[in-house]
């Protein structure tokens, strides 16, 4: 099997020679070093660390400072759990820790205990802050925000045929 070994970007991207990222046995990133000229100004340069659960899932993800690659940036480590499905049951910032529940039909039902609803046809109509409004082929047309449009949306094969008529 042809599996990724690594990924290694020239000196446009670092500065300073090229810094493979590591990746895990089945091509996964497990480290991504971010230094030099693709970065001027970041006081933050440091490296990602991965991790993956054995269903190959991401379960852990935090930036460090290339530094002190121990000690990670403050609100930038995030870890997931998953059920035996996939549905994430937590997901967590390092400083709060969020909620999901599924229903039946793999749809969190709620997220940190605000109730989410659907269409008939699956689609997310509301997240507890937005509404969403879909066609009748299921393409999402607009969002709200209570009773103010946020945004529509217009399939362009639709906006190049009202010029033709």
């Amino acid at each position: 099997m042809n599996t990724i070994s690594g990924v290694e970007y020239g000196t446009p991207w670092t500065g300073s020679g090229a810094i493979p990222d590591a990746v895990n046995a089945i091509g996964q990133r497990s480290k991504a070093t971010y230094t030099g000229i693709a970065y001027p100004g970041d006081t933050r340069l440091g490296a990602n660390d991965y991790g993956y659960n054995s269903r190959g899932e991401l379960v852990r993800a935090s930036r460090k400072n290339t530094a002190n690659s121990t000690v990670p940036f403050p609100h930038e480590q995030f870890e997931y759990d998953f059920d035996g499905i996939g549905n994430r049951n937590t997901a967590g910032d390092g400083t709060t820790e969020h909620s999901y529940v599924p229903n039946a039909l793999n749809q969190y039902e709620e997220i940190d205990s605000v109730g989410i609803s659907y269409d008939l046809d699956g689609n997310l109509a509301d997240d507890g802050n937005m509404l969403y409004v879909w066609d009748a082929e299921n393409r999402l047309i607009e969002v709200k925000q209570g009773t103010t449009t946020i945004a529509t949306y217009v399939l362009r094969a639709e906006l190049m045929s009202y010029g033709n008529a």
